[in-house]
């Protein structure tokens, strides 16, 4: 249980007014996109039972972040955050109600449905970097941790919710009121960027290209931050494969409808939250370089649980475990990353974390479909599990950057 003094640095960054509205807002973004969620995956399997083109879902919402991603650190250290944010959030704006159209007039097809989720992921690739570099220009850097953490419970409130209202809307009015419901959700957070001022961006010293060039040459010649990198890919990649086969484990293999397959997001949901909001207290009690290999054991042993699952009840507590450790895992991660890079590099080196962890998100889903086609889904999930034991032995000596600057002052 958190301490009421854990509790209030947890809340600390919330004292800061703009940093409030757009944690509200994105609350609000947030509960949406999951709604969305449920209802592509949902459309997607009504239209197609090949495992492939099911897990291509979040490939083609990830893909985006390898394509545009370094490019969208670069705009992120260089232009107009404001000006920037609030373009990308019309865009998934038009993205989202563009598939309630076609889905409201029966016009989706798989293809269609790809598309238009590869284009809302350009949005959200391009969006991520500079949203995710606001932290430390709105909060101090001695809560730059908890509002890290508080970004993550404010998705994962939305895991929560999201899956659940976006489950029973689909099996009581349809999908499109929920692509539509989606694109409204957007709308907070472009008024409230619309009457911040924004952050002066950093000097223009160089090129683009070669603006993207020295971002890449810092991230290889840090050489703090190849653990932290290596540990995601891998972790991401492992703990891909629960959500890119639930729709069609959920459908085809335990017999459930929208609203079960929702509440089932919902759980794994209900664990997320409740890791972003242990975190600070774990951070304190093992430290983050246990947390993140303590988090890969569990989430392979959810995955494990849940290729056994006879029924609903067991796999949502294998959800609720796996959940509960992915995000663990994420926040510590991206904790040591943001608190170890100089603030002219930041919106391009978090660019490359997120390029690291959805890139290796979408080819593991690809993987786990490729794989569940020939053996199935259970045995895949048993496969993937196994992984993210090994990786968990392998990297539990190596420390990240905090624990490496602890050392180094100590010495």
């Amino acid at each position: 249980m958190l301490t009421r003094c854990t509790m209030r640095d947890l809340l600390a960054p919330l004292r800061s007014p703009v940093y409030r509205f757009l944690w509200i807002a994105s609350l609000v973004s947030n509960l949406g996109t999951l709604m969305q969620a449920v209802a592509v995956a949902w459309v997607m399997t009504s239209l197609t039972a090949s495992p492939l083109i099911v897990s291509l879902v979040p490939v083609a919402t990830l893909a985006p972040v390898l394509l545009f991603g370094l490019a969208a650190g670069t705009l992120a250290d260089t232009a107009d955050r404001r000006t920037f944010l609030i373009g990308t959030q019309l865009w998934m704006m038009l993205c989202a109600a563009g598939m309630g159209a076609l889905v409201l007039t029966g016009r989706a097809t798989p293809t269609s449905l790809l598309v238009l989720t590869f284009a809302l992921g350009t949005g959200a690739a391009l969006n991520l970097p500079a949203w995710q570099s606001l932290v430390q220009d709105l909060v101090p850097r001695e809560r730059v941790a908890s509002a890290v953490a508080l970004n993550a419970i404010s998705f994962n409130t939305g895991r929560v919710l999201g899956p659940v209202i976006g489950g029973l809307l689909v099996g009581s009015i349809g999908a499109a009121p929920v692509f539509f419901l989606n694109a409204v959700s957007f709308l907070g957070t472009v008024l409230v960027l619309s009457f911040w001022s924004g952050i002066a961006p950093a000097a223009r010293i160089e090129g683009f290209w070669r603006s993207v060039g020295s971002g890449l040459r810092h991230a290889r010649d840090a050489a703090h931050l190849h653990s932290p990198f290596l540990r995601l890919s891998s972790f991401a990649f492992g703990a891909s494969a629960p959500l890119a086969l639930l729709p069609l484990l959920a459908r085809e293999n335990l017999g459930l409808g929208p609203a079960e397959y929702g509440s089932l997001l919902g759980a794994f949901g209900v664990g997320s939250l409740l890791g972003g909001a242990s975190s600070p207290w774990l951070r304190r009690l093992i430290g983050p370089s246990r947390i993140v290999s303590s988090s890969a054991l569990a989430a392979g042993i959810s995955l494990g649980l849940l290729g056994s699952a006879p029924d609903f009840t067991l796999a949502a507590l294998a959800l609720f475990l796996g959940g509960f450790a992915w995000v663990l895992s994420l926040v510590n991660l991206n904790i040591a990353v943001q608190t170890s890079v100089p603030a002219e590099f930041r919106g391009r080196i978090i660019a490359i974390h997120l390029t690291v962890l959805q890139g290796s998100f979408a080819l593991g889903s690809l993987c786990a479909g490729l794989v569940a086609k020939r053996v199935g889904i259970p045995p895949t999930l048993w496969i993937f599990g196994a992984g993210l034991a090994v990786v968990a032995l392998a990297t539990f000596r190596q420390a990240l950057p905090e624990q490496a600057t602890t050392r180094e002052g100590a010495a």
